[in-house]
């Protein structure tokens, strides 16, 4: 009896191993498979992660070359405004040479004066013009007599 009992124990020891056994093979491919889906979760990150560092790289590069083109523009710019400034500046000291020829204060009187002499001019002109038609008409009355 002490056999059985011997023997009973050892089956149930070896049954108790087993299950063990059979429990640590089952945690071993839960964990195995587990293991796994964190591998490919970590190279679907990391696949993403390269993929966004190439479009964020590409867009970078994009707007290096717009940055550049913008700086470009903007130095045009500078000088097309240095040219202005400069053409402004030959403006004024002509306008200045002009105000002190005329021996004028400011541009209103500049214009007023401009303005009298002009009409003065075409009163003239006027005048001479009236004055030659009466001469031709005059001409033309004396060809008429002598004929």
């Amino acid at each position: 009896m002490v056999r059985v009992c011997f023997t009973y124990a050892l089956l149930s020891f070896r049954d108790e191993w087993v299950n063990k056994i059979n429990i640590l093979r089952e945690r071993n491919d839960k964990d195995s498979k587990q293991h796994v889906l964190e591998i490919k979760e970590f190279q679907r990150v990391l696949h993403h992660d390269s993929k966004i560092h190439e479009f964020l790289a590409i867009k970078n590069k994009e707007r290096e070359q717009l940055e550049n083109a913008a700086q470009r523009n903007d130095r045009k710019n500078q000088v097309k405004i240095a040219d202005l400034d400069a053409l402004l500046a030959a403006y004024k000291k002509s306008f200045k040479a002009i105000l002190s020829m005329a021996k004028s204060r400011d541009i209103e009187s500049l214009v007023n004066t401009y303005l009298e002499e002009e009409q003065k001019n075409y009163a003239v002109f006027k005048y001479i013009t009236d004055l030659n038609h009466e001469v031709l008409s005059i001409l033309s009355n004396l060809i008429q007599l002598s004929a």
